[in-house]
């Protein structure tokens, strides 16, 4: 068992820019996302726990793929093709400079302003869209329907309790759009589902307010959102307490992801739970294609590395992501993660 009480350092996105980059320096929409992709698995690997989870970075950007920013911008790009989005090499290549220089703090700031110059919509307001970047405004609100409508963010002190987008430089706090210049500081007012706190605080939901992380041993509130233990550790499901993150490498030992013990993927090991067993849960092999993983009340995952999704429904098997056109009845069992009206498809709206 190791403890896992630093995370691993993983210095690539600039160095891979430097390399993929044109001749003026600047970055081609498709060397945009890949060196995108790359800078999510540096915050990853350095500012989570769950990143020790990637033994090696090839495994953490195998595993993004699927994650939907990556798909969201791969979207993007798409667009660009048809001309409803412009692309601006030069704030594109600047963007990934500053973002990478916030370190750990980017996942709580406010994107740098150059960022906002990346994507440039050509649709006016009311106009049909599927993504933001579409529109002139900056928001296509698709909340009702696919394709959605151009139409205007909210600004600062208007409402965003019911999915209105804020304006750039904004973010929702207790339903409405406020301005802020970075990570928030301990005391600022804050929302836990939009936790814009220093990457050292967190957001109090008793209070709604920045606060420290709390040490080890401390207690903490188990079902609560955003990371409210220091670096290293998280809120234990059985005591309410900070506990220290731990990883297990051994086949067949006691696991309890909820107490804050991993089973070790980067060995190809899964906690194997069953619910009628108490504290019984261990460590097991991850499924491959046809393994069982749901039999019962014993649940074995498959291996989150592999385009695999447990069947639970029907054979209990682990089973391939399925194709567009194919049927469905949960996002998860499509390779698009997108099911609807009991079909894979491709997503439109973003």
């Amino acid at each position: 068992m190791r403890w896992v009480g630093c995370c691993v350092l993983l210095v690539m996105s600039v160095a891979c820019t430097e390399r993929d980059a044109g001749s003026d320096g600047t970055l081609s929409p498709e060397q945009y996302l890949e060196a995108s992709r790359e800078l999510l698995c540096e915050q990853k690997m350095r500012c989570e726990n769950t990143g020790v989870f990637f033994g090696t970075p090839q495994e953490c950007l195998d595993y993004m793929r699927h994650d939907v920013r990556v798909r969201r911008l791969a979207a993007v790009i798409d667009m660009t093709r048809g001309g409803t989005i412009l692309y601006d090499a030069t704030a594109a290549t600047e963007c990934l400079a500053q973002t990478s220089a916030l370190g750990c703090e980017a996942l709580r700031s406010s994107p740098p302003d150059v960022c906002q110059g990346v994507w440039s919509g050509t649709l006016a307001d009311d106009s049909t869209c599927h993504a933001d970047e579409e529109c002139t405004s900056g928001w296509c609100d698709a909340r009702q329907a696919c394709p959605g409508r151009c139409a205007q963010p909210s600004v600062t002190g208007g409402s965003c309790g019911w999915g209105e987008a804020c304006a750039w430089g904004t973010t929702c706090v207790e339903d409405m759009c406020v301005l802020h210049d970075g990570p928030l500081a301990e005391g600022a007012n804050c929302d836990p589902w939009y936790d814009w706190c220093a990457f050292d605080l967190y957001c109090d939901s008793q209070v709604n307010k920045c606060a420290v992380r709390k040490q080890q041993g401390m207690e903490c509130v188990a079902a609560g959102v955003g990371q409210e233990c220091e670096q290293g550790l998280q809120c234990s499901f059985a005591d309410a307490l900070c506990v220290p993150f731990q990883v297990v490498e051994d086949l067949g030992e006691a696991c309890a992801p909820a107490g804050g013990l991993y089973c070790d993927p980067t060995a190809e090991l899964v906690c194997s739970v069953d619910t009628a067993a108490g504290d019984s849960n261990v460590c097991a092999r991850a499924g491959d294609l046809g393994a069982t993983c749901q039999s019962g009340t014993l649940s074995t995952p498959c291996d989150p590395f592999s385009d695999l999704y447990c069947d639970f429904m029907d054979t209990g098997l682990c089973a391939s992501l399925k194709d567009d056109g194919s049927a469905c009845e949960l996002d998860e069992e499509c390779s698009s993660r997108t099911c609807q009206n009991q079909l894979c498809v491709t997503r439109e709206c973003w």
